[in-house]
């Protein structure tokens, strides 16, 4: 898995450690979060993500885009190391347990 550091619009800072080809989440969730309000909607990929404040977030692909080189850095959530082995600077580098998840990502 590239897990390349984003930004969400929403404001925070994130790094992904998994994915679903769309929406996963409960007909309740997707109705609080008014995820079909904003196309594509639940038919696009959700990440799992690890935010700067130390939450875990399902972001839409929609609400994330690459951070600016200017506001990288680590996130300093306590399960990065579970997933990954080092931050290079832009991208996390993913342990193998997470590589065997998601073989096919580069």
């Amino acid at each position: 898995m590239k897990s390349t550091y984003y930004v969400c619009r929403y404001n925070y800072r994130c790094v992904i450690y998994g994915w679903d080809e769309k929406c996963v989440q409960s007909e309740d969730w997707i109705a609080q979060m008014r995820v079909d309000q904003h196309p594509p909607g639940r038919h696009q990929p959700f990440y799992n993500v690890l935010a700067h404040d130390g939450s875990n977030r399902y972001a839409a692909q929609v609400s994330l885009m690459e951070c600016p080189s200017d506001e990288m850095g680590p996130i300093p959530h306590w399960e990065v190391g579970k997933y990954f082995t080092r931050f290079t600077g832009k991208n996390y580098i993913p342990n193998a347990p997470l590589k065997e998840v998601y073989p096919d990502d580069p």
